[in-house]
């Protein structure tokens, strides 16, 4: 699997940024190609796809209005050689709440093809009745940012194992780049992931090994790397963009298995629910992956997000398409 190189917008923010096309206010198109994340084909991450949708969706909805909820499906493969399109359909306004309709669009082959249709609510920010939040599965208390591993880190100590190899290092930095370059991140030594390098460490041993599929966890500190001061939207298609992150290949990422060890791995739908009406993700904040249940070719994740407070944040879970790897073919 070889990943070739990609550009890169300086910060996130402007990589999922979005200008209006035409007068009505009701069509946008990406200022940057999408990018590609853990994929050696010419896709789009849907992070991305679902970024501008945000962006280009909070646009239309009065500054009183906080968005939190993304719920919707990927119908189909975004190319990353070309601009999208996010067309937006007004479907509720009131004093309270504001819903659109957003469908990122590209023309593919002489024809215009809908890869994302989201439905995404905004409300008024309200007094609260209750104030609670569940805990991550490993406390936030036992695992601060300052105690836990850079990616860098990650990738030189299983170099160091021979779990490894430095061309499959190297392949792996290209294939997450985007990630790296617009997030600060360290992983939690006890979580899967940090141990197995996401999969691609295969041989590595965890100290999850023995737990059900369903019990694993993997928990991650990111923060932007960018200093500047975002629009409340532009935190919110930042938070879409990496709370999409390694869902679709969880259920490998926690058997020790990588994306060559499936024949389609991709996900089919989201749900993105956001809990904290201010977001600033230049603090860290630590991003929990568990996946639920598998059967009929489908899997199901979810990653949840935590301020550095203990806030619940975000969550995002999706069911995606994992298919069984090809048969070799047979030779004659």
């Amino acid at each position: 699997m070889e990943f070739p190189k990609q550009f890169l917008a300086p910060t996130l923010a402007e990589q999922v940024s979005v200008r209006p096309v035409g007068t009505d206010g009701s069509l946008f198109e990406s200022v940057h190609c999408p990018v590609r994340m853990g994929n050696a084909a010419p896709i789009a991450y849907g992070g991305f796809t679902l970024g501008v949708a945000v962006a280009a969706a909070a646009q239309t909805v009065p500054s009183t209005h906080k968005l939190y909820s993304v719920l919707g499906h990927y119908l189909g493969p975004a190319s990353t050689s070309s601009h999208v399109r996010i067309q937006i359909h007004r479907t509720r306004d009131t004093k309270s709440f504001a819903t659109r309709r957003a469908q990122v669009i590209q023309e593919q082959n002489g024809k215009q093809r809908t890869c994302v249709e989201v439905l995404l609510d905004f409300h008024v920010v309200e007094a609260a009745l209750y104030q609670y939040s569940q805990p991550p599965v490993h406390p936030l208390d036992a695992a601060r940012p300052e105690d836990c591993v850079s990616w860098e880190a990650q990738v030189a100590d299983q170099i160091a194992k021979k779990n490894i190899t430095r061309t499959a290092a190297a392949l792996a930095e290209i294939g997450f780049a985007p990630s790296n370059a617009f997030f600060e991140s360290r992983g939690v030594p006890q979580g899967v992931s940090t141990q197995n390098l996401l999969g691609i460490a295969k041989s590595a041993k965890t100290t999850q090994d023995d737990l059900p599929i369903t019990s694993k966890w993997s928990s991650v500190w990111q923060r932007m790397r960018s200093d500047r001061q975002e629009t409340e939207a532009a935190q919110w298609a930042c938070l879409a963009f990496i709370m999409d992150g390694a869902l679709s290949f969880l259920p490998l990422t926690h058997s020790s298995r990588f994306l060559d060890d499936a024949g389609a791995c991709s996900s089919l739908d989201i749900a993105l629910r956001i809990f904290q009406p201010e977001i600033d993700l230049r603090k860290w904040h630590l991003r929990q992956s568990m996946t639920k249940t598998a059967d009929a070719g489908r899997t199901y994740s979810e990653n949840v997000l935590w301020d550095h407070e203990g806030r619940m944040v975000a969550s995002m879970t999706q069911q995606s398409i994992m298919r069984a790897p090809n048969p070799p073919q047979s030779k004659m």
